[in-house]
């Protein structure tokens, strides 16, 4: 195995994941342990975030470590984190003073896993990957199996330059573009969306693209600063699900109530339950006038597909659930939950939803442009 790597946690996480694991019964409180006594909250599936959690003797706040025993299997980070990278066999094993506990973890490759393939119009560095690839399984967690699919793209289809090309697919392609960074105004960091959709507004082949200067700065983000840009690409890839504009053209929405002008709201069954269960108040879930993003207020705070992006976001139960409503197989029961505070947040970016065409496909594979 690989040489073992840890994720030192405060304190206050720490107690926050004692917490988060004494919720979890439904049999009323657990006993403190006598040592530390490490779960995952689910099963490690393949290419699919999770969380572990570890629960303390009362009395043990000092520091602790978490660590995996081969990183390049299953990869730990702060906030509670893991990432399962391959299939097979870990021991994730928590360390505070002089107490210490393990858990063994199988991972195997779910028969019913969403295929997000990204596409990079560039050899991305390790360091860019990584983050695209982290921003990818988190919304592979929530996303189920569809069946597959098949189109005859034109050329320029999605992003000028490339090639007449036919593509088969279960999930989303994602192709990832870059452009210079003078080329959009100063605040836009990234765009993305749709490119090609089926006959009932699901992305089948979606396009984003980022600041070109992001390659140069991959390298040397902060921890804080490297979240922050994950949450964008975690973003980008929402909106080229068909989360950007929450309306698709040509393909109506009967989810999209638009009767007060200028105040726009999504009150598809599944986003809304999510949006009420989280302290929302409004008849649907409130979205930008340009229907780029979620508005914020009590119910949306700290979701992922929200304007602004910091370090501070997830995807919630929300934008989970409205992909449910657009037709997804999705399960807003594993939506992410929301994220521990963070005391020096990273500067905020911002991405736009994409402007190009989109094209339908019908059930023979044939494109047919919408815009």
């Amino acid at each position: 195995m690989g040489q073992a790597r840890s994720t030192r946690l405060s304190a206050a996480a720490a107690a926050a994941l004692f917490a988060t694991a004494c919720a979890s019964t439904e049999t009323g409180p657990l006993e403190p342990p006598e040592g530390l006594v490490v779960t995952l909250r689910d099963s490690a599936r393949l290419g699919e975030l999770t969380w572990f959690e570890v629960r303390r003797p009362i009395g043990d706040t000092g520091s602790m470590t978490v660590e995996s025993s081969d990183p390049a299997i299953l990869a730990v980070e702060p906030g509670g984190r893991v990432f399962p990278l391959r299939t097979g066999e870990v021991d994730l094993t928590a360390r505070a003073g002089a107490l210490s506990g393990s858990t063994r973890i199988r991972i195997a490759a779910p028969p019913d896993s969403f295929g997000i393939a990204l596409r990079f119009r560039w050899s991305p560095t390790d360091a860019e990957r990584a983050i695209f690839s982290r921003a990818a399984m988190r919304w592979r967690r929530m996303l189920r199996h569809q069946a597959p699919w098949s189109v005859d793209l034109p050329a320029g289809a999605c992003v000028p330059g490339t090639s007449s090309e036919r593509i088969q697919h279960q999930g989303v392609v994602i192709v990832v573009d870059r452009f210079d960074d003078g080329s959009v105004a100063p605040g836009v960091t990234g765009t993305a969306g749709p490119c090609v959709v089926d006959e009932t507004g699901r992305t089948l082949v979606g396009a984003m693209a980022l600041r070109r200067s992001f390659s140069d700065l991959a390298a040397t983000l902060t921890a804080s600063e490297r979240q922050t840009w994950e949450n964008q690409f975690a973003r980008q890839i929402g909106q080229a699900l068909g989360l950007a504009g929450h309306v698709m053209t040509g393909i109506p929405r009967p989810e999209l109530d638009r009767t007060v002008p200028g105040s726009p709201r999504w009150r598809g069954p599944a986003a809304l339950a999510a949006y009420r269960a989280m302290g929302g108040f409004e008849s649907g879930v409130p979205i930008t006038a340009d229907l780029t993003s979620w508005r914020a207020d009590l119910g949306t705070e700290g979701d992922a597909m929200l304007a602004v992006i910091t370090s501070e976001r997830r995807i919630s139960a929300i934008s989970v659930g409205a992909l449910a409503d657009r037709g997804y197989l999705a399960e807003p029961g594993r939506a992410e939950p929301p994220p521990d505070p963070d005391p020096a947040p990273a500067a905020s970016l911002g991405t736009e939803a994409r402007r190009g065409p989109v094209w339908i496909v019908d059930a023979a594979g044939r494109a047919r442009k919408l815009r």
